[in-house]
């Protein structure tokens, strides 16, 4: 007899071979060409996208670092989950650095491409294209919710390899597009096999990633097992808490002004940027209003993820450790011996703006590089007194006005340069507004590195 789970496998396979097979009935009866089954994997694709993202928020094993997974940074150490709904998985803060890499990887690269084509070849779809589309669709969500979900398939693995499904998705439609031309396009025979091998491409996929053995092992750095590693967990001493210190909620928030820089100054921020700037230029309202709203959204998602990090944590003391308690997910985030060999006060811009505090303090007894951040607390000396900290002096270093001034001398200059150009264009001088805007964004960096370095010495 079958058990359930194998039996639930094979029948997921089965809906999987069949999603894959009703492209074969759009060849025979409705006289699809290469561009039709083209615009069917670009939809499948979109939707494979839109769900990995989905189930990288459920996967239980933790994620090596990976190249590009920039956005939302800080999330990636944050330890436990958020259960959403009842008898679902929890969600992971730390998984969503890699959803949003999805998003963002798609939407600069093969979005803009796509919308290009579009614009050039106006496509139309037609009900049997959808129908197509549907079914293709249908299977993944059955196997999301069937199979990844039910049987639990997001204790095994990990929100990096789910990164590579959409990408295998995305390298079939391209090595498509070169051959949809011409007659070629409308091939029978070429048709069938496309959509035989797209088969039995997902069939193989469905049955590795079910706990398959792979029939050859090509390249051992593609393994998954280099894409997984153990789910990161934090051990806490058997000791009451003897004093406990909150975060200060301002300080937080306004610790987001550098990651919300360096992200403004990537190629997404910039490009929204110039997308603003056109619609000034050109009086398109819409533009601004897109532009705004996206930009808008970056903000609260970047603030909302180093309140989640640092705003929600209580700092405890448990005998001789201290222990970050995050209090919304209800999990230890790191622990440190209250006698390190480290220990430091932070001279951190938002602490001084605000009059708060912050400890740097190593995580071993004897080790003093691997360090954590304790803070930022509204009264630093209460908190090192409540935590019993080996601290003397809580002062942050004295005042540098000398680099302050220069610091902010050096800032106005590289910024003189733009805003004269713009001030000196006139009505209609789209070339001159455009050097000024490529100036900013080339000076912006630099400019705000140095506001940063003249606040940290005020």
């Amino acid at each position: 007899m079958i058990e359930p789970s194998a039996r639930n496998r094979r029948l997921g396979l089965a809906v999987v071979v069949a999603g894959n097979l009703v492209p074969l009935v759009g060849v025979a009866r409705w006289e699809w060409n290469l561009w039709t089954l083209l615009a069917l994997y670009w939809l499948e694709a979109l939707g494979t996208l839109l769900l990995a993202a989905v189930e990288a928020l459920f996967a239980r094993q933790g994620s090596p670092d990976a190249p590009g997974i920039a956005p939302l940074y800080d999330l990636r150490e944050k330890r436990g989950g958020v259960t959403l709904r009842e008898g679902w998985p929890p969600v992971y803060p730390r998984n969503v650095p890699f959803a949003v890499s999805m998003l963002g990887m798609w939407s600069a690269t093969v979005l803009p491409i796509s919308l290009l084509a579009w614009v050039a070849l106006s496509p139309t779809f037609s009900p049997g294209l959808l129908v197509g589309a549907l079914a293709v669709l249908v299977a993944h969500a059955f196997d999301f919710r069937f199979d990844y979900i039910a049987n639990e398939r997001y204790a095994d693995v990990s929100a990096r390899e789910l990164l590579r499904v959409p990408g295998q998705h995305v390298a079939v439609v391209i090595l498509l597009a070169p051959f949809a031309a011409g007659d070629v396009a409308s091939g029978t025979a070429l048709l069938v096999g496309v959509v035989l091998a797209k088969t039995a491409a997902a069939g193989y996929r469905y049955h590795v990633d079910h706990g398959g053995t792979p029939l050859v092992e090509l390249f051992e750095w593609l393994s998954l097992a280099r894409m997984r590693e153990p789910p990161p967990t934090v051990s806490i001493p058997d000791a009451p808490v003897d004093g406990r210190v909150r975060t200060d909620t301002r300080a937080v928030v306004l610790g987001s002004a550098v990651p919300l820089a360096v992200t403004l100054a990537g190629r997404g921020g910039v490009l929204l940027a110039a997308l603003f700037v056109l619609g000034l230029a050109t009086g398109s309202i819409l533009l601004v209003a897109l532009a705004t709203a996206a930009l808008s959204a970056v903000t609260v998602v970047i603030v909302l993820a180093r309140y989640l990090r640092y705003g929600t944590l209580v700092y405890q003391r448990r005998g001789d450790t201290i222990v970050a308690y995050d209090r919304l997910l209800a999990e230890p985030q790191w622990t440190a011996p209250a006698y390190p060999a480290r220990i430091e006060v932070d001279n951190a811009v938002p602490d001084r703006l605000l009059d708060t505090g912050t400890l740097i303090l190593s995580t071993s007894r004897t080790d003093a590089d691997d360090t954590v951040r304790l803070g930022p607390v509204a009264d630093l000396d209460d908190a090192v007194e409540t935590l019993d900290l080996p601290v003397s002096d809580t002062d942050r270093p004295s005042a540098d006005y000398t680099v302050v001034a220069v610091a902010t001398a050096f800032a106005a200059l590289f910024l003189f340069f733009p805003l004269g150009l713009l001030a000196s264009a006139g009505p209609g001088d789209g070339s001159v507004v455009g050097a000024a805007f490529v100036l900013v964004v080339l000076l912006a960096p630099l400019v705000g590195a140095l506001l940063w370095a003249a606040l940290a010495r005020l």
